[in-house]
């Protein structure tokens, strides 16, 4: 006997009875011991009270989801794993003794193949007949493809969308590095105009370091060395000036001084020649008397030669000074000339210097007034120009930066815009493309599922009573094998004296998931032994009571059979079965061995959609998945994660409906929940070796 500890966990135990296997359900939550114990006829107050407590699970889960915490340290995550998952349909049925069992193929199709003789004895799982199932291969390995080119197509998108986010981000990083550049700029640009606009007024005391305001105290200091320079200019032009008199003054005395002295030798001459002369015709005279006396002229002539060449010397005593005096008198003209030039060129540089004193003054007191009062003392200086050019050119860069800000806060909208539009997209993408690879994985499990029914399989253990098909003949399919006064109808009938099976109902939105041949587990009333069974035979005609739809079906008790039970290990021996005794039922409408899997709490389901959240670091991010077999613990994930992402669990002690096993399971024949409902057991099989 197997038990369970309130953990969940499967414990050995001794007793019961050997070779088979026995199931139980946790201790705390009511599982198949406790539902072995309930009778046929279940009460209508326990499944309205089951309502009630289905209704405030609900209510309480959907208030906590709408207030759960944003942050992650309050939060459990598991990480994404592999798992056996089996979903089932549990409904309550009547154990009654088997007829005679007519059987019909699951499909229609060619008969290819008939295994068995009429009185042949065969045994549970062997394959009676078959048909011809060349084209649901094609169909399959269609559907495969199909499902390939599916889940090619959702991988190349959900690829897509971590780059398209990866460019979103760059795109709107780089828009809001530009809104930031543009704005800092701007301010930049606007302190920059504020300054100029201020130096432009008063460029010193607004900034002493600012280029007008160097221009204009170097050309005040320049001003101030060239008044120096003027000054000191017009200092020596004056002491030249000085000189230059005293200088003229004195050439002029010189020269009138060479003047007097050539005049007075000039005189001199004169009087010199006029003595030499006088000498001269006295001694002519002298001798002109002496010859007349004596008769004899030559000593008179002798006598007089001397006063002769005195007087040709005095001749040219007195030339000489007359030139002397003559160049001494031009001299003094030229020195006047000289000085008088010189003396005007003198004074003349006095007047230069003068004025270019007044002018560079007059230049150094603008100079101080534009370094001290910017554009109102001389709005024309270069200082100005250069100013109000500066402020000229910072008012056009604020504007352009303004225009640019604004251009680059216009884009940032757009961009996030266009970013959610791609996103969005993307999403919807990975949407189309999961529910594209849900169908085409429905339409694979559909056609595996018709390959499956394309032979009949004895379901138990009997005599092949009647072959009512021929190789070749085209095999009808019905939902059921039905019986009638004269006995069943069928391609094969099946006897198995002793045999039993179990006959119940399922409610009509179970029904669809339900079909011939489908493996289910057993436990009778008062046992906690679990058997085994195939559905055999599906009413297709709903029974109405109390405005109440559901179905009858049949599951017949069968045999060990590894086939059908893979990895299960019981024998033919099961525990005594009673006419009439209540049974609980666990129908096997889906299974997955060894399938990526989450917590069957960690999954919401809005309308078609299914996600999770992923617990990244310290945030949460909703992932879209499409969701496959389901059951109490674990939910096949089919598409959108990985082994090893973590996901956020709301509640584990709850179980989130599936869309294709939630609420809308029903809660009527098949018990509480979809999929199974309370006491399905399929986790809890699956612990127990059932299928591995």
């Amino acid at each position: 006997m197997t038990q369970i500890d309130d953990s969940g966990e499967y414990l050995p135990t001794s007793g019961g009875a050997a070779g088979n296997v026995e199931v139980l359900s946790p201790r705390s939550s009511g599982g198949r011991s406790r539902l072995s114990r309930i009778g046929r006829g279940i009460s209508s107050h326990r499944i309205i009270s089951g309502l009630v407590i289905l209704a405030l699970i609900g209510g309480a889960l959907y208030g906590y989801y709408r207030t759960r915490p944003k942050s992650t340290a309050a939060l459990v995550a598991e990480p994404v794993s592999l798992a056996t998952i089996r979903q089932e349909i549990s409904i309550t049925g009547t154990i009654e003794p088997q007829t005679d069992l007519g059987l019909l193929f699951g499909t229609t199709g060619t008969v290819s193949t008939i295994n068995v003789v009429s009185g042949q004895k065969v045994k549970a799982g062997t394959v009676l007949a078959t048909l011809n199932t060349t084209t649901l291969t094609d169909q399959i390995a269609q559907a495969e493809t199909t499902l390939s080119a599916a889940k090619a197509s959702l991988a190349s998108a959900e690829g897509a969308l971590p780059l398209t986010e990866q460019s979103n981000n760059d795109s709107l990083s780089q828009t809001q590095l530009a809104v930031q550049q543009d704005s800092a700029k701007l301010a930049t640009d606007q302190s920059t105009l504020t300054l100029d606009q201020a130096i432009a007024n008063n460029w010193c005391q607004a900034d002493a370091s600012s280029s007008e305001c160097v221009s204009a105290q170097q050309a005040y200091t320049s001003a101030q060395a060239t008044v120096q320079a003027d000054q000191q200019n017009l200092s020596i032009d004056q002491e030249s000036v000085t000189a230059t008199q005293t200088k003229n003054t004195q050439s002029v005395d010189s020269a009138n001084a060479a003047i007097a002295q050539d005049q007075t030798s000039y005189n001199n001459a004169v009087a010199s020649l006029g003595a030499a002369e006088t000498a001269y015709t006295d001694c002519t005279s002298a001798s002109s008397s002496s010859s007349g006396s004596s008769g004899s002229t030559g000593s008179s002539a002798t006598s007089c030669t001397q006063e002769s060449q005195a007087v040709t010397s005095a001749q040219g005593q007195v030339s000489s000074a007359a030139t002397s005096l003559s160049n001494a008198q031009t001299a003094l003209t030229d020195t006047e000339a000289q000085n008088a030039v010189s003396l005007a060129q003198a004074q003349l540089a006095v007047t230069d210097a003068t004025q270019k004193l007044a002018t560079d003054q007059t230049t150094l007191n603008l100079d101080q007034a534009i370094a001290s009062g910017g554009c109102s003392a001389d709005p024309s200086s270069s200082e100005c120009n250069q100013a109000q050019s500066a402020v000229t050119s910072q008012t056009q860069a604020v504007s352009s930066d303004q225009f640019q800000l604004a251009t680059a806060q216009s884009q940032l909208p757009s961009t996030q815009v266009k970013n959610t539009q791609s996103i969005q997209q993307s999403q919807s993408s990975i949407s189309a493309d999961e529910a594209q690879v849900a169908n085409d994985q429905a339409a694979l499990a559909t056609d595996q599922a018709s390959l499956s029914q394309a032979e009949i399989v004895a379901p138990i253990s009997g005599v092949v009573d009647q072959i009512n098909v021929t190789v070749g003949q085209s095999g009808s399919v019905s939902s059921s094998a039905s019986s009638s006064s004269s006995g069943p109808s069928g391609a094969i009938i099946l006897s198995s004296p002793g045999s039993y099976e179990v006959q119940g109902s399922v409610s009509d939105a179970q029904i669809a998931q339900i079909q011939l041949g489908e493996q289910a587990t057993i436990v009778p009333a008062g046992s906690t032994t679990a058997i085994y069974g195939t559905v055999t035979q599906i009413t297709p005609q709903a029974t109405i009571t109390s405005g109440v739809a559901s179905y009858p079906i049949v599951v017949s008790i069968t045999d060990a059979n590894p086939n059908l039970y893979s990895g299960v290990k019981v024998t033919s021996k099961a525990p005594p079965l009673f006419a009439g005794a209540s049974a609980q039922v666990a129908l096997i409408v889906k299974q997955a061995t060894n399938v990526l899997s989450v917590p069957t709490s960690a999954v919401h389901t809005v309308g078609s959609l299914s996600y999770v959240l992923v617990k990244n670091k310290t945030k949460e991010t909703r992932v879209t998945i499409a969701v496959g077999a389901a059951d109490a613990q674990d939910t096949q994930v089919l598409s959108g994660l990985k082994l090893g992402q973590e996901v956020v669990l709301a509640n584990r002690a709850l179980a989130i409906p599936s869309s294709t096993a939630g609420f809308a399971g029903g809660f009527g024949a098949g018990g509480f929940g979809g999929g199974g409902g309370l006491g399905r057991g399929g986790g809890l099989a699956r612990k127990a070796g059932l299928g591995g």
